[in-house]
């Protein structure tokens, strides 16, 4: 069985880590080269936006609590430009590359989790879940019965019996 929406999470953190892959590649490379080319700098805002954009909802969909102790956005405010980049102190690199570390490890975590999930689906036929859909059906749990005691009642005369009871008691004939 195949869950559309589990896809797309999954396709969705896939690209979240490739883009956060790309923002430590920008970053460390700038704060290596102490400046930076527009097409980074321009590349380097559009990942930020998209990870200020999406790292929250992504995160509480996947489970992952966004707490105090969670500094993924915080290291966004740290690296606001090239220049800002370029003048990181070698405390706030550190400060950035265990963020981003903690990060990369934590969401390919709840990514293993998710695949897991999606091979458990994938293993689930459509006929185990019909026939489980069948099970769980009210009609068919309380009706089939009903439906069985009414025909052996039937078969067995009890309906003619009892109209036979019923008009003796009238007295018609």
């Amino acid at each position: 069985m195949v869950d559309p929406a589990l896809e797309e999470l999954i396709q969705r953190v896939n690209l979240f880590l490739q883009r956060w892959d790309r923002l430590y590649a920008l970053v460390k490379k700038i704060q290596k080269a102490k400046q930076a080319e527009t097409a980074e700098a321009r590349e380097l805002g559009e990942i930020r936006v998209f990870v200020a954009r999406s790292y929250q909802p992504l995160a509480a969909e996947i489970g992952k609590t966004v707490d105090k102790d969670d500094h993924v956005l915080d290291i966004l405010s740290d690296i606001r430009d090239a220049e800002s980049i370029a003048e990181l102190s070698d405390m706030q690199w550190r400060k950035f590359d265990y963020t981003w570390n903690e990060a990369v490890v934590t969401l390919n975590q709840h990514l293993g989790l998710l695949e897991a999930r999606q091979r458990e689906l994938a293993r689930i036929s459509p006929w185990d879940l019909r026939l489980a859909r069948l099970k769980s059906n009210p009609w068919l749990i309380y009706g089939l019965p009903a439906a069985a005691v009414l025909l052996i009642l039937i078969l067995a005369g009890v309906p003619g019996k009892l109209l036979q009871a019923l008009q003796d008691l009238a007295g018609v004939r």
